[in-house]
C-alpha cells in the first residue's frame, strides 16, 4: 500500500507541474492580443513641385503599387506592445521599401521608421556639365518618434496620438535662384539649377489618428459612428510639422555657379520648415466570431510633404541667392484588411 502511495505521489508531481504550466500559459495567452493587417496601395500617381510651382523637374518614383504588412503583439496586464510594419513593392523580388518598428508601454510608444525613396528625375532646363538625365536616385529617409496615445482625443470617442519626432531625408530638387543689381528689394530670378541631393534634418510635432485600426485596437471605441451591419466611414491622418536645417550639396552648388556665371552662392544651408501629411478616407466593415475580429475596407489615400526654406537672399550685386521649396505628392486607391485574435 505504501509503495502504491509513493507511485501515486511521484505521478502527481509532474501532473501538477503540467497543470500549473498549462494554467500559466492559458492565463498569459488570455492577456495577449495579436493584431495583423494588410493594406494595398495600387496605381499610385506621383508629382513634384505641386506647391512651389516647379517648372523644370519631373520625378518618377518607384514603386507605383505598395503592399503594407502590419503586425503587433499587446500584453494587457503590464501594457507592453511590440510591432512592425513593412512596405513591400511590386518588383519580382518583393523588395522591402520601408520598415517601421515600435515598442510601447501603456500609452507611450517609441517608433523607428526607415525607408528608401527611389526613382528617376527629369530636367527640362539648362543642366550643368556632367549632369545626365534621366537621373537615377535612391535615397534613405528616417523618422524617430516618441508618441502618446489618447483614447478619447476627438469628440471624446475617437482615439488619436500626439508626439515629437526627428526626420532625416534627401531628394533631388529644383532650386530657383535670385540676383540683384542693388539690394534685396530689387531681387529677380536668375537661372534655376538641378540639385541632385537636397538634404534636411527636422524636429517636428506629430499628431494623427486611424479610425480603421483603432476600431480593432480599441473595440469599445467609435460604436456611435458605426452603421447597421458593421459598416462605417474610416478616416486616417498622420501629420508632422516642424523646423530644422536644409542643405545643398557641393554638386548642387557647382551646378548653380555654372548656370549663373559671375555670381557666387550666398550660402549652402537654410532654416527650413517641414510639413508632412498622409491621409485616407473610405468605407469599412467590421465583424467578429468570439475573440476573433476582422475588418475590411477600401478608399483613397493622399500623401505629401513640403519643405519651405528661409534665408539665402541676394543682398548685393554678385550674390546668387536661393528660393527652394521641394515638395512631393502621392495619391491612389487603397484597400485594407485587419484581424485581431
Amino acid at each position: 500500500m505504501e509503495r502504491k502511495s509513493s507511485v501515486f505521489y511521484r505521478a502527481l508531481i509532474p501532473a501538477s507541474a503540467v497543470f500549473f504550466v498549462t494554467l500559466c500559459v492559458n492565463t498569459a495567452l488570455a492577456a495577449i492580443n495579436l493584431y495583423g493587417g494588410v493594406s494595398r496601395l495600387s496605381g499610385a500617381s506621383w508629382s513634384a513641385g505641386f506647391m512651389s510651382q516647379d517648372k523644370y523637374i519631373t520625378l518618377e518614383s518607384d514603386p507605383a503599387s505598395v503592399t503594407k504588412i502590419e503586425g503587433m503583439l499587446c500584453e494587457s496586464k503590464i501594457g507592453l506592445s511590440l510591432g512592425v510594419n513593412m512596405d513591400v513593392d511590386d518588383n519580382l523580388v518583393g523588395e522591402v521599401a520601408r520598415t517601421s518598428t515600435y515598442i510601447g508601454l501603456g500609452d507611450t510608444y517609441l517608433r523607428y521608421h526607415k525607408g528608401t525613396h527611389a526613382g528617376r528625375a527629369l530636367w527640362n532646363a539648362k543642366a550643368a556639365t556632367g549632369q545626365k538625365f534621366p537621373f537615377e536616385f535612391q535615397e534613405e529617409y528616417i523618422h524617430v518618434d516618441a508618441i502618446w496615445w489618447l483614447k478619447k482625443m476627438f469628440g471624446g470617442f475617437m482615439p488619436g496620438y500626439v508626439g515629437l519626432g526627428y526626420t532625416s531625408m534627401a531628394l533631388p530638387a529644383e532650386v530657383k535662384t535670385l540676383k540683384t543689381q542693388s539690394d534685396l528689394t530689387k531681387q529677380k530670378f536668375a537661372a534655376p539649377f538641378f540639385e541632385p541631393r537636397h538634404t534636411g534634418k527636422y524636429y517636428s510635432f506629430i499628431f494623427g489618428f486611424d479610425t480603421f485600426a483603432s476600431s480593432m485596437l480599441f473595440l469599445d471605441t467609435m460604436k456611435e459612428a458605426e452603421l447597421p451591419g458593421g459598416f462605417s466611414i474610416f478616416f486616417t491622418a498622420s501629420d508632422r510639422f516642424g523646423f530644422g536645417e536644409s542643405r545643398l550639396s557641393p554638386e548642387g552648388l557647382a551646378a548653380a555657379r555654372e548656370v549663373n556665371p559671375g555670381l557666387e552662392p550666398v550660402t549652402d544651408h537654410f532654416f527650413g520648415a517641414y510639413l508632412e501629411n498622409e491621409s485616407s478616407i473610405g468605407l469599412r466593415w467590421r465583424g467578429h466570431l468570439g475573440r476573433f475580429y476582422v475588418a475590411a475596407g477600401a478608399g483613397y489615400e493622399l500623401m505629401f510633404y513640403s519643405i519651405t526654406n528661409f534665408g539665402g537672399a541676394a543682398q548685393k550685386p554678385g550674390d546668387l541667392g536661393f528660393d527652394s521649396s521641394p515638395n512631393m505628392m502621392r495619391h491612389g486607391p487603397i484597400v485594407r484588411f485587419y484581424a485581431r485574435w
